[in-house]
């Protein structure tokens, strides 16, 4: 992932930071990610990627071999919001029931400018 290049051939700065999988990958990535010794070694060796890595574990994603890496700080930026209607309240009171009603409305949007920020994967 951080051997990405842009349109023109340059290297694009990629930290990746986060580790997303599903509910069936967060034993193996607890144990990835967090452990200080390899866990299937008996030689002692360090963990190289321990701490390294913040773990997302999304109740949503339903697969069992799909994971994904994130440079969370270029999701921040390339991740867009849109506010296209601000929220809007009101409210008006029924006259003979005195029973009041009310209602909210938005208009938004989301999408993104750049994909490179996340790569996935497969176990």
């Amino acid at each position: 992932m951080q051997s990405l290049k842009d349109d023109l051939g340059e290297e694009i700065v990629i930290m990746p930071d986060t580790l997303v999988v599903p509910r069936a990958l967060r034993k193996t990535a607890l144990e990835v990610t967090g452990s200080d010794k390899v866990p299937e070694n008996a030689n002692n060796t360090i963990n190289v990627q321990s701490g390294l890595w913040n773990v997302v574990v999304d109740p949503y994603l339903t697969g069992t071999t799909a994971w994904w890496i994130v440079d969370s700080g270029m999701a921040r930026r390339y991740l867009k919001w849109y506010d296209r209607v601000p929220v809007e309240f009101g409210g008006v009171e029924d006259f003979e029931t005195f029973i009041w009603k009310y209602r909210g409305y938005a208009r938004y949007g989301y999408g993104w400018s750049d994909f490179r920020w996340v790569y996935q994967g497969n176990s």
